[in-house]
């Protein structure tokens, strides 16, 4: 029986490649106001939508080894010389950083934007069922980030919630990243604003004395692909090719 593919767009291709992986309850649409800047300098942009989101609805369930599996595979497939620069944001972080990590040969750099993981704790079993059915009845737990907005407009079902809820809230042990890679937290103040002490904590999984960077922006929140799509894409083109990074970005120590 052949498999299903992950539904994935691809923009520009000849040049060097960029896989851009979205966030939770969203899919590759949520790049619309990156992608363009990127192609802009002659890059190449995957834009998949991740199992069980937008056009990979049908694919179950959400986890981050077989998401894994499949990104390789597309990077394999359709990237420039099988390699590419890898891109992740919230929920997307976490599988771009385990993409890197199981998939060195693949991956060219990376950035893993707004990482939280959260430890279980007696209330984790019951928690996606809760939050589901509050955001069922009614408004009354609407909170402004992006996420959250997502699964307020229906973008979320109960299994994609609990599978999202079992990445973020999880013992799992991080795995070593070789690549170049920078972390960023997003922490201007407010509930969507990213947990420095998790951004380290991956930081703390990237081997030393290769250039990569652990920063945070405190005049960003959580989804700022979306709301700063300039300087997002501007972020990502000088890590690519090792320049300085905009203002605004600092070193956490």
């Amino acid at each position: 029986m052949t498999e299903t593919t992950l539904f994935y767009k691809s923009h520009n291709p000849g040049g060097e490649s960029i896989l851009l992986i979205h966030g939770g309850f969203s899919d590759g649409s949520e790049w619309d106001g990156v992608w363009p800047l990127l192609a802009e300098h002659n890059y190449h942009l995957l834009l998949p939508d991740m199992p069980s989101h937008g056009n990979s609805v049908d694919i179950h369930p959400f986890e981050i080894d077989d998401t894994v599996r499949r990104l390789a595979a597309l990077i394999k497939a359709e990237a420039r010389g099988g390699l590419a620069h890898v891109v992740g944001i919230s929920i997307g972080g976490h599988i771009a950083a385990a993409l890197a990590s199981q998939h060195p040969s693949y991956v060219l750099s990376l950035i893993v934007s707004g990482f939280n993981i959260f430890t279980p704790n007696l209330f984790t079993p019951v928690l996606p069922l809760f939050v589901y059915g509050v955001q069922r009845g009614s408004g009354f737990a609407r909170q402004p980030f992006a996420e959250w907005d997502r699964f307020c407009r229906g973008l979320g079902s109960l299994a994609l919630t609990r599978d999202v809820f079992n990445i973020l809230i999880s013992s799992r042990e991080l795995q070593t990243i070789e690549c170049r890679t920078l972390v960023v937290a997003a922490t201007r103040p407010g509930v969507s604003a990213d947990n420095i002490d998790h951004s380290r904590r991956l930081f703390e999984t990237v081997v030393v004395g290769n250039g990569s960077q652990v920063v945070q922006h405190r005049g960003m929140r959580h989804p700022w692909n979306e709301e700063e799509p300039k300087v997002f894409a501007d972020m990502v083109k000088r890590w690519i090719i090792t320049q300085e990074l905009p203002d605004g970005f600092e070193v956490i120590p």
